[in-house]
């Protein structure tokens, strides 16, 4: 009988083991998890059985792409849809093509005769300046007068003497003059390329252009280019050319 008793009240003693181990489990997830959904949410997550708010694959693995899909792991509204990235920006600096500028500032102050310089918005040669001052606290102001390099139309401007003013790029170019056909010339420059989109100027400098080429003579001729405006304003005769 002794040993029968022994071992009755070893199981006795076990099974009052594995019950308090068990209730000493449900009290300590209990006041370790927080109540609710979030709370049973939460404590999924840390087990492991949905991984982090992820979703539970059929497979049996995590899908961890999908965190944060939707509020507290659930997929949006809509199905099964693949969650909404994070919008991609685009960080390229875009340039366009905006052209070289056709002038750049210069201070008015220092505008001297023979120069060119933009008066009401064309290009001239300066033809005279003078500097006079306004009134006993009045800035010292330049005036200005000067011709169209193109139109020889005269133009006068004020303009402060710390200001700036635009100036024009002014380009030359020579050309050895081929043909002239229906007004316009032919042209060839020294890296042998031909243009004909220039007309004869109609000026005095135009009307000896003509009368010299028709007299058979080897001429060059002076292009001068300014704010995408180019014209003929000069010749000589190529004595070279003639030898």
């Amino acid at each position: 009988r002794i040993p029968g008793m022994q071992t009755s009240l070893v199981v006795l003693f076990c099974v009052c083991v594995c019950i308090s181990c068990v209730s000493l489990t449900q009290i300590t997830m209990s006041a370790a998890a927080p109540s609710g959904r979030v709370g049973k949410l939460a404590l999924a997550a840390k087990f492991g059985k949905f991984g982090k708010f992820g979703k539970f694959m059929q497979e049996g693995a995590v899908n961890k792409s999908n965190r944060g899909a939707g509020k507290f792991g659930k997929p949006k509204k809509g199905g099964d849809e693949e969650p909404v990235g994070k919008k991609e920006v685009d960080t390229d600096v875009h340039t366009g093509d905006a052209g070289s500028s056709h002038t750049y500032p210069m201070s008015a102050g220092s505008v001297r005769k023979g120069q060119f310089v933009m008066l009401k918005g064309r290009p001239c040669k300066v033809a005279d300046v003078s500097t006079s001052k306004t009134g006993k606290h009045g800035h010292a102001k330049a005036n200005i007068m000067g011709y169209d390099i193109f139109t020889n139309k005269k133009y006068e401007d004020v303009c402060p003497t710390s200001h700036n003013i635009d100036a024009p790029f002014v380009t030359r170019k020579e050309f050895n003059l081929m043909s002239i056909n229906d007004g316009f010339l032919q042209l060839l420059d020294e890296n042998g390329v031909i243009r004909e989109d220039l007309r004869v100027p109609e000026n005095e400098v135009g009307q000896a252009i003509d009368e010299a080429f028709r007299s058979e003579k080897s001429l060059i001729v002076t292009c001068v280019g300014a704010c995408g405006e180019e014209m003929v304003m000069e010749f000589k005769e190529d004595r070279g050319g003639s030898e």
